[in-house]
């Protein structure tokens, strides 16, 4: 059997492995008897691994927070639509402010960064936007209006910048899970792959049965009862 044989994904490891040490407590005495590699010491750390892989934190929470984040994201986003249709409606329609180009005020870019998602941009072209209304504030006779439409901003900004920062957390969370995830995983794949490729001289011709259930096969069709039976 080639080394690949014995590589299992995320999803089937922490299964595989746990019937593998039941096995292998059931059996101990079989491997230390043909190996003294298979020791006390072998048996504790197969132990401590396969508790730190079921104790994890679950990864598909994770990618469910990270999910509901940027559908929170995309409510927060459209929300910016009908707010830049009425900073542009006031800019055209002011008559003092016809002067100043509505370009200058980066309302297209802010809508650019809006169609990219890209959180970093909406909240930069949202401080232009606010800094270039308020840098000509004196020019604009319906102030209270413009007012809602500034204070629209500083709160849509600020939820952008709440929502960038909530993202960022969870996606560290997600990439630092999965690094844990897989240095246990390619840990306990050495552990099982050492008790596999070791059933045939432990337990010889006559043991068949034994060999059987550290089979591939054996273990995958377990594996597979059990995660349908879990669910």
């Amino acid at each position: 059997m080639k080394k690949d044989d014995y590589r299992f994904n995320l999803s089937v490891m922490p299964i595989i492995a746990d019937q593998v040490l039941r096995n292998y407590k059931r059996d101990r005495s079989y491997f230390e008897y043909f190996s003294p590699k298979f020791d006390n010491e072998f048996l504790i750390s197969f132990e401590e691994k396969v508790n730190a892989f079921v104790h994890l934190t679950q990864l598909q929470s994770i990618i469910n927070k990270i999910t509901k984040t940027e559908e929170k994201t995309q409510v927060i986003i459209t929300r910016f639509n009908p707010l830049l249709h009425n900073a542009e409606v006031f800019l055209h329609l002011v008559p003092k402010a016809a002067r100043l180009p509505v370009a200058k005020f980066g309302i297209k870019e802010l809508r650019d960064a809006l169609n990219k998602r890209c959180l970093w941009e909406i909240q930069r072209t949202c401080r232009k936007m606010i800094n270039e209304f308020e840098l000509h504030l004196e020019k604009f006779i319906d102030r209270g209006f413009l007012s809602i439409i500034l204070n629209d901003l500083h709160l849509l900004a600020e939820k952008i910048k709440n929502i960038e920062s909530e993202l960022a957390d969870l996606t560290h969370q997600r990439d630092m899970i999965i690094y844990e995830y897989l240095t246990i995983n390619n840990q306990l794949e050495n552990i099982v792959e050492s008790i596999i490729k070791s059933t045939p001289a432990v337990f010889g011709e006559n043991n068949s049965d034994k060999r059987e259930e550290y089979s591939i096969e054996k273990l995958m069709t377990q594996a597979q009862y059990r995660r349908n039976d879990s669910q």
